[in-house]
């Protein structure tokens, strides 16, 4: 899979041509997006989701700032810089990706509005790759493979991505104390 994959599936997600027998639908990451009881429902059933709440507390415990996605300008609170595969080391992550799929609630024309007051975390890009190693893991969204994006745009190669992704997943499931799986990435989609 390559990064053009990765757009088509949004597409045909995005377009309804997505095989909706074996996706979370668009309509469904929609439903889940609005539904008032969503978090407290699912936690109950998906530890994945649990874990994904636990850690977003823990990491706004450690100093991590929440604020919608249009306010939280990481300038003024952080410096930034590149990381050693040319990525930013702060960024911001939408809260709720663990709902509806960012690719879907970036690019859905009916969900821009919220995506821009989005409640969104700033965070390191270590930690936003081991949150949607926990998004993965739930199996919540689809496709929930994004992150695979720009470490593709660094390594150019699928394998050489996923073995850096995991090397980071390593070491943020040990800081945190959260369940390592050894074959996680055969969820993602």
């Amino acid at each position: 899979m390559n990064n053009e994959d990765i757009l088509n599936s949004v597409m045909q997600l995005l377009t309804g041509s997505a095989d909706k027998n074996t996706s979370p639908t668009v309509e469904y990451q929609k439903d889940n997006f609005f539904a008032k009881d969503w978090e407290e429902k699912t936690i109950k059933s998906n530890k994945w989701v649990k874990i994904y709440y636990e850690i977003i507390e823990k990491l706004v415990q450690d100093g991590a700032i929440v604020d919608s996605y249009m306010n939280l300008v990481i300038s003024k609170h952080r410096k930034n810089f590149k990381n050693e595969i040319g990525q930013w080391n702060f960024c911001r992550h939408h809260i709720d990706e663990i709902k509806i799929s960012g690719a879907i609630f970036s690019k859905a024309p009916e969900m821009k509005k919220y995506y821009e007051i989005g409640k969104s975390i700033l965070i390191s890009f270590d930690e936003h790759l081991f949150l949607h190693y926990i998004i993965v893991m739930a199996q919540t969204t689809i496709p929930n493979n994004g992150m695979m994006i720009p470490l593709q745009l660094w390594f150019n190669d699928w394998n050489k991505s996923l073995d850096y992704w995991d090397k980071k997943v390593i070491q943020q499931c040990k800081k945190y104390s959260v369940p390592y799986v050894k074959d996680w990435q055969k969820n993602l989609m």
